[in-house]
């Protein structure tokens, strides 16, 4: 079972012999954003797919930002056009499941998609604006990010 983050300041982290010390460290942080987020923000949270993305995108920038020569949470960086038809669709449904299933993989994705997009979710919005502090972005809306990070530019 993976670290897991129930609500502000509740950080579950089942810990297992086999845990490296970075692979601690950078978990922690992860969930750590996720804590402060559940604290600050979560009342603004609707739940779409799109935004659970970038709840997930939010989480890797942040234990990049901390532990930058730590590699936890898989990236890819490339932009599938194929793979993007398959989720396209459902960014806006509020629907758990479906936003579980891109974000781990499976089926006929790759598995942990959903964190490399939301990463570079996150990632296209800090390449424009990248004077922001984590506080900066954390709170940034969805809307917002995708708005102003030109994301969507990448998939035309």
């Amino acid at each position: 079972m993976p670290m897991l983050t129930v609500g502000a300041g509740k950080i579950i982290i089942p810990y297992n012999g086999y845990y490296s010390d970075n692979f601690l460290k950078v978990g922690v942080a992860h969930e750590y954003h996720h804590s402060i987020f559940a604290e600050k923000y979560l009342s603004n949270f609707s739940g779409t797919v799109l935004d659970n993305l970038i709840f997930e995108g939010k989480a890797v920038m942040f234990e990049k930002t901390v532990y930058p020569n730590l590699e936890n949470t898989p990236v890819d960086l490339a932009y599938d056009k194929e793979l993007w038809s398959k989720i396209e669709p459902d960014l806006n449904k509020k629907d758990f499941d479906r936003a579980l299933e891109i974000i781990v993989g499976g089926k006929d994705l790759p598995p942990s998609y959903g964190y490399s997009e939301g990463y570079k979710m996150i990632k296209s919005y800090l390449d424009l604006y990248p004077n922001l502090t984590p506080e900066q972005w954390t709170a940034l809306s969805p809307q917002e990010i995708i708005e102003k990070g030109n994301y969507f530019d990448n998939y035309k």
